[in-house]
């Protein structure tokens, strides 16, 4: 398949359960609600764009940019992009980020960038930074299409509230399962020196 696949990449702002989007909290206005993470990959590389989220607790993992370079993994296994023999069948991989330091712009995910070249799985691996404060993308607009549903409900589980983030045709939630989250900086401290 010698194409190109752009994917902008982001965290969803965070979420809490119990979810009230339907009533007033009440009293439990005043409780610690048990943080949900949202990270995810718009594919805009087809007629339409796709987003595949991945959606987790706070006693699953952080956010990270170990957590970050382990969903982009995820996602292009999910996707069938990173096949054995690959032989840089696929001609470029462009993924946009914006300018999170933390999350995005790291040893973690940076390295990326020549392990996916030199494993043979894309020819070329652009990752591009948006300018500060111009950070609005298709992301963003997907992730306002997932929440659609959860504006109106009250939700008090997690399987309650990954269902109703797969309401609509543009976006796929899935639940990150535990050793989804990969030691990538470990591995790519045996090959690469860090970036400074």
């Amino acid at each position: 398949v010698k194409r190109s696949f752009t994917f902008i990449c982001d965290y969803m702002m965070n979420s809490g359960l119990p979810h009230f989007g339907a009533t007033q909290p009440g009293d439990t206005y005043y409780l610690s609600p048990l943080n949900i993470f949202t990270f995810g990959m718009a594919n805009v590389s087809g007629e339409k764009d796709h987003l595949i989220a991945h959606v987790y607790d706070e006693g699953k993992g952080k956010k990270g940019g170990n957590n970050v370079a382990s969903l982009i993994m995820k996602t292009l296994r999910l996707l069938g992009l990173l096949l054995p023999e690959g032989g840089g069948s696929i001609k470029e991989l462009n993924i946009v980020f914006d300018n999170c330091s933390g999350q995005n712009k790291n040893n973690h995910v940076l390295r990326l960038v020549p392990l996916l070249v030199e494993m043979n799985f894309f020819r070329k691996v652009n990752f591009i930074f948006l300018v500060v404060g111009h950070t609005k993308n298709a992301c963003d607009r997907l992730f306002n299409l997932l929440k659609l549903n959860l504006r109106k409900k009250d939700v008090f589980t997690f399987e309650e509230f990954l269902k109703n983030m797969n309401i609509h045709e543009s976006c796929t939630a899935i639940p990150v399962e535990s050793g989804d989250f990969r030691d990538i900086k470990g591995f790519c401290d045996g090959f690469y020196h860090k970036y400074s």
